[in-house]
């Protein structure tokens, strides 16, 4: 679940990037500037979770997952905003969820699955 939010926070804005693009009348280099900066702030996010989470698995890691689903899809109702910096924040906390995933699902599932299977799905995830 991890690399999955991962993978869709990252790519999910080059499917509207050309629209702001579009809505502005930015320039190639604002483009740029803009699209490297919203990638820039979701990877940080990302790391920011992953780099903290750990801290908060004493509160139980399913609680935890819950928590952050509440929190991702509020940062996906932000980014809904017509506004490039709120859909800047959004992102941060979008990747902020996708970093803490990576580092709860595993530690999650290495507690439900049976002995054979724990150390690929852990991987995998």
């Amino acid at each position: 679940m991890g690399f999955l939010q991962f993978g869709i926070g990252l790519g999910s804005w080059g499917n509207i990037f050309t629209c702001f693009q579009a809505m502005h009348g930015w320039d190639h280099d604002q483009a740029n500037t803009w699209s490297t900066a919203i990638t820039s702030i979701t990877i940080g996010g990302a790391a920011v979770g992953a780099l903290f989470s750990s801290s908060f698995v004493k509160y139980g890691k399913k609680r935890m997952i819950q928590v952050l689903n509440v929190i991702l899809l509020c940062s996906i109702g932000v980014c809904m905003i017509n506004n490039i910096y709120v859909i800047a924040g959004g992102r941060f906390f979008w990747g902020l969820c996708a970093g803490s995933y990576t580092v709860f699902c595993p530690k999650y599932l290495n507690e439900y699955l049976p002995l054979e299977l724990k150390g690929s799905f852990g991987g995998i995830n």
